[in-house]
């Protein structure tokens, strides 16, 4: 009879499971040909025909060109060494995945319109069988994920086996020593299997400074004060400390540690799945408190070369440049107008995004780098805000006052005889010619000696004694409407005339003049511009700028009116709907010119019977009253 030692039998064994480990069976072929066909649904280039001849080149970068030449998503996550020489004609893509799986050691895994080309590796290259195969703790030596599969086994054997296959020290409180759990879970970090031991047998974990998982039992409901899931690793060049809090928000410790790395243990802890175009680089360290996964990732990927973008429920990680991580989104305005919104943007949002300006819909498109175009949404978000109408109503009285005495006798000889006429009352203006003069001396002849003579026939004497007195009150009560920021003006004028003469001579032999009359126009203006900006506490600031501009008497009658003008800015500070007065504006005038006598026409009384004396006096006020009102 034949004896084997037992070395001898379980080198054998070894070798058995090697051998075995290089070929697929049945049934993953069965599982790969219906999920070919399952994704072939989704990606139609698939189910196209291919032409082509290969030699000495790869399983994956066969696999690359193929997908290139049919629009199809692949990631190649595996680097072998075997070589492919083929000669396809007429042969469905899916057809020519399958057959390379069965022929060489690759496997693929089916993400979302992505296809995950992967090494093959045996469901467990490590088994550790306790109590006849019914407890089991496998790891995978190429990605160093675990599977665990027990079923009402002891916490102890668990943690004992555990401890051995991974390496890392895993102990348990004195009240454990006896508790039967129970796990089935495939393919998942260190950190996910001791997560869900606790999760699925109420046992609470941490770990230690020196790396020891430490399990206790899982204090009740009642009893518990928001504890966190932690997840923790250590690594060659730094450490991260991963927290899952009750209300699903994070605690992150990350020192001087990979961005991968980080990203491996947060989405292990938030139960997520992801996927890397290309695996992120650079080193990191945080530390944020009650974060969401997407602020963290936000933060993460900030002042970086890559990007993510969550699709179907998945992860995508990989540079920024990558097409499959470009996100295009609509940014809709709720209040202000789309219009000139770009000046508003800061260069560092805008930075590698593309606008377009969607004024149909009050939008605006941006396509580019996921991260940036919401953080872009986020500050549009939060300068959409209803701006204030204000409503300024506006009082504006022109206060005109003038007095002006005309008094004095006035005789002369015109260059022809004058008719006598004027006006007697209310005022005297009189004009006597000299045949009326004549009379009045005529009258006098019977008084003996008062005999004064005829006058000349163009003779004259003019008599007057006036006084004016005027009051003119203009009111004008506009109302004005803008928003915050933004200014309202108000125009009133009148436009005159003056006129320009230009002669000019046609013809050459004999020349005849030409005169030409243009009218030219002169405005005078009252200008009133004001622009509201609204603090807090229903405070209004306002600059008000005036502007008033006003003809004086021409010094032709074809020459241009003058003109003075008035202008004031001010910026003041008033309450919702507090009046204010704004005033200054204000011309006088007074003048006094004379004719007579010299040294007569300055005595008291007889200046008025030997000089001829005009006084005129004038006063203008503008006055402006302003209440602004804020309408929501």
């Amino acid at each position: 009879m034949l004896k084997l030692s037992t070395p001898f039998l379980l080198l054998f064994f070894l070798l058995s499971v090697g051998g075995i480990a290089q070929s697929k069976s049945q049934e993953e072929l069965s599982v790969i040909s219906s999920k070919l066909d399952s994704m072939a649904l989704r990606m139609p280039g698939l189910e196209e025909e291919s032409d082509m001849s290969v030699s000495g080149v790869s399983p994956e970068e066969l696999l690359r060109a193929l997908a290139v030449s049919h629009d199809l998503n692949v990631s190649v996550m595996v680097r072998s060494g075997d070589v492919v020489t083929n000669n396809f004609t007429n042969v469905k893509v899916k057809d020519i995945f399958f057959l390379l799986a069965e022929n060489y050691p690759i496997d693929y895994d089916f993400t979302s319109n992505v296809i995950v080309i992967k090494k093959y590796t045996p469901a467990e290259e490590v088994i550790h069988a306790i109590r006849n195969g019914q407890y089991r703790v496998s790891r995978d030596s190429l990605s160093g994920q675990f599977s665990v599969n027990i079923s009402n086994d002891s916490l102890q054997l668990f943690a004992r086996q555990l401890t051995r296959v991974s390496g890392v020290n895993v102990v348990y409180a004195p009240e454990l020593s006896n508790k039967k759990v129970s796990l089935f879970i495939q393919n998942a970090s260190l950190d996910a299997v001791i997560s869900q031991l606790g999760f699925a047998n109420q046992i609470e974990f941490s770990l230690s400074e020196d790396s020891v998982y430490q399990l206790v039992p899982a204090t009740p409901t009642n009893q518990r004060n928001a504890q966190p899931t932690t997840h923790r690793t250590s690594r060659r060049s730094g450490s991260v400390n991963v927290v899952l809090n009750p209300d699903s928000t994070f605690t992150l410790n990350a020192q001087n540690l990979q961005i991968a790395s980080i990203l491996d243990e947060l989405f292990a802890a938030a139960g997520q799945e992801y996927f890397y175009y290309n695996e992120p680089s650079g080193l990191v360290s945080m530390n944020v408190r009650n974060r969401t996964l997407e602020e963290i990732l936000e933060r993460l990927f900030t002042a970086t070369e890559f990007s993510y973008k969550r699709e179907s429920g998945v992860y995508y990680v990989g540079s920024s440049n990558l097409p499959g991580l470009k996100y295009t989104q609509r940014v809709e305005l709720q209040y202000r107008s789309v219009d000139k919104l770009s000046e508003f943007l800061p260069s560092s949002l805008t930075e590698g995004l593309q606008l377009v300006d969607f004024p149909e819909l009050n939008s605006i498109v941006a396509s580019g780098s996921y991260p940036k175009i919401k953080a872009l949404s986020k500050y549009i978000t939060d300068i959409d805000k209803p701006v204030p109408v204000i409503q300024i109503e506006v009082m504006i009285i022109d206060f005109n006052r003038n007095h002006n005495v005309d008094v004095g006798i006035e005789l002369g000889i015109a260059e022809q005889p004058v008719q006598s006429g004027g006006e007697l009352f209310p005022g005297v203006d009189y004009t006597l010619s000299a045949q009326s003069i004549n009379q009045i001396i005529s009258g006098f002849n019977g008084f003996g000696s008062l005999n004064l003579g005829a006058v000349t026939p163009n003779f004259y004497a003019s008599l007057r004694a006036l006084e004016t007195n005027g009051i003119i009150h203009t009111r004008s009560t506009p109302r004005l409407a803008t928003l915050n920021g933004h200014e309202a003006t108000i125009t009133v004028g009148r436009t005159e005339y003056y006129v320009i003469e230009q002669q000019s001579l046609q013809g050459v032999q004999n020349p005849i003049p030409l005169l030409t009359r243009n009218y030219q126009p002169v405005s005078a203006d009252f200008n009133l511009t004001i622009r509201p900006f609204v603090s807090g506490e229903g405070q209004v600031t306002l600059e008000v700028n005036v502007e008033q501009s006003d003809f004086t008497n021409r010094i032709a009658p074809d020459a241009p009116p003058g003109q003075v003008q008035r202008t004031f800015t001010t910026m003041i500070r008033v309450q919702d709907q507090e009046m204010i007065l704004i005033g200054g504006l204000e011309e006088s005038r007074d003048e006094t010119t004379g004719r007579g006598l010299p040294w007569i026409a300055r005595i008291p009384v007889l200046k008025w019977l030997f000089s001829s004396q005009n006084e005129i006096k004038e006063d203008n006020r503008l006055n402006i009253f302003i209440k602004p009102t804020i309408i929501d």
